[in-house]
């Protein structure tokens, strides 16, 4: 990480403030010029879990203190109710005036559920084979929900 070697770096809200491996990196301006963004995922989890669970959670918004002005932050998430977005938002430092929302519909019209009683016993998978009716081609891309990974794969 240190050597510029990689775009993209994948931690935890808690390591970035915690481990020192990060501290030093926010230490480094040849490392802070080359940093574009950061981005929370799931950032609703910033505002849900900054109690005791996580309460390294709470701190995440020190990093606009330790980061210059031209990194831009991101907080993602696929629901998060206002309130949870206003609390998220506080807790990361976003000012009203550098901040913009993005709200798209998850509305998928590509999407469709589709929910059949399974005939057969669940180990033959003769109810799934039905649903896909393979004919040689292949299928187009769906999902199929099993209760554990294994029974999945």
């Amino acid at each position: 990480v240190e050597s510029l070697k990689y775009c993209i770096i994948i931690t935890s809200p808690e390591r970035i403030l915690t481990d020192q491996c990060f501290l030093d990196l926010w230490k480094s301006k040849r490392f802070i010029n080359k940093l574009w963004s950061v981005i929370f995922d799931e950032a609703h989890c910033i505002s849900q879990w900054s109690g005791d669970f996580q309460p390294e959670y709470a701190d995440v918004g020190r990093l606009h203190w330790l980061l210059q002005g031209h990194i831009i932050f991101y907080a993602t998430s696929a629901m998060m109710p206002h309130h949870v977005l206003d609390h998220v938002k506080s807790i990361l430092q976003m000012r009203p005036d550098r901040t913009r929302e993005i709200q798209p519909c998850n509305d998928c019209p590509n999407i469709h559920l589709l929910t059949l009683e399974m005939l057969n016993p669940a180990h033959l998978y003769h109810d799934i084979l039905h649903v896909l009716r393979f004919d040689g081609n292949p299928p187009p891309p769906f999902m199929v929900f099993c209760n554990d990974r294994k029974e999945t794969e």
